[in-house]
């Protein structure tokens, strides 16, 4: 009798909650974020009393996680689209470097302005994609501020073109961490200053014409 006891109990188990123990262990561990994809239903009937029980909690566990998971993406994915679209139709650019302060992505913006595409720029240091000589007090001064992951704006500096001229830019950056406060690079934004220089001479030759008159 006592086989025939740890044998039933053994089957009911089974029936009652292996099952859809490996019902929910499969579901897991191939599950799809995909909106389309059908959430988690055990095969089995309800309570009487229209409460949840054990298993049935963490039926509806999963799938409520599985459907913020899916928020979760959509969002993100919202998030890269706008930023995309941004950055291909801003006049500026947008730019990243690493924590060696080599460029990992610059926008359309920058290779517009320049004429170059981005591999010209991508794995290099600012210092590496300038026309101007870098041994001054203001390019050390712009690299004191990197190592020591400060914040800056208004850093100007010449950027060669592809027809063999130079455009003046200005770059703005915030250094990015992780969580954990470990160092990530900066991320930030540029934009080519010519218009405003060549304005700014305009304005200056009218104003020495005047003083001429």
């Amino acid at each position: 009798w006592v086989f025939f006891l740890a044998g039933s109990l053994f089957l009911v188990f089974r029936q009652l909650v292996t099952r859809h123990l490996n019902t929910m262990a499969r579901y897991t561990s191939s599950i799809s974020l995909d909106a389309a994809a059908a959430p988690l239903v055990l095969d089995r009937a309800e309570t009487s009393n229209g409460t949840e029980d054990e298993l049935q909690q963490v039926s509806s566990a999963i799938n409520s996680m599985r459907t913020q998971l899916q928020n979760s993406i959509s969002d993100l994915q919202d998030s890269e689209s706008r930023f995309r679209d941004f950055a291909e139709s801003s006049s500026d650019w947008f730019w990243e470097i690493d924590e060696n302060f080599n460029n990992i992505y610059v926008s359309p913006g920058l290779t517009q302005s320049t004429g170059f595409d981005e591999s010209f720029f991508i794995g290099k240091k600012r210092s590496e994609v300038t026309s101007e000589n870098t041994n001054t007090e203001k390019w050390r001064q712009h690299y004191d501020d990197l190592e020591n992951h400060r914040p800056f704006r208004d850093f100007n500096f010449d950027i060669p073109t592809s027809d063999g001229n130079a455009i003046p830019a200005s770059v703005n950056g915030t250094p990015v961490f992780d969580q954990d406060g470990t160092f990530r690079g900066y991320r930030g934004t540029g934009k080519d200053n010519s218009k405003i220089i060549l304005l700014e001479q305009q304005f200056r030759r009218s104003q020495k014409m005047e003083a001429v008159g």
